[in-house]
């Protein structure tokens, strides 16, 4: 008797923590880490962008390896369930992104802009 009550307390105890996990999750569907490109018209430009939650709020950086950009501060503008935008604020021409997550959660997709410039861009999750 005693073990199974153990086990149905256990269970239970994994079920919540789950659930837990869940919804933060949920909350901040954006966090994580991204790689993936802007589609210049020349070349494909590789990035790396990690979105973190700190105090209820995302913040994060971005490496741009043809750049020698590496942990760059990037600012959150916009955030919501499936839309994101950030800046690259100590980049001249305003550099933006203005994306939408995919309905799986794997991708984020939109515009670039830079400037007069407005180029698309596709991250993957990778973490």
């Amino acid at each position: 008797m005693y073990n199974l009550r153990m086990k149905r307390w256990m269970w239970t105890l994994l079920f919540v923590v789950f659930l837990c996990t869940f919804a933060f999750s949920q909350d901040q569907p954006f966090v994580g880490d991204w790689y993936g490109a802007i589609n210049l018209p020349a070349v494909d430009m590789d990035v790396s962008v990690t979105l973190r939650e700190e105090d209820g709020a995302l913040s994060g950086t971005i490496d741009i390896p043809s750049q020698q950009i590496k942990a760059m501060p990037l600012q959150v503008v916009q955030n919501d369930k499936e839309k994101i935008s950030f800046t690259i604020p100590k980049m001249t021409g305003h550099p933006t992104f203005t994306g939408t997550l995919s309905e799986n959660g794997h991708y984020m997709y939109g515009e670039f802009s830079q400037g007069s410039g407005r180029f698309r861009f596709r991250l993957t999750r990778t973490h």
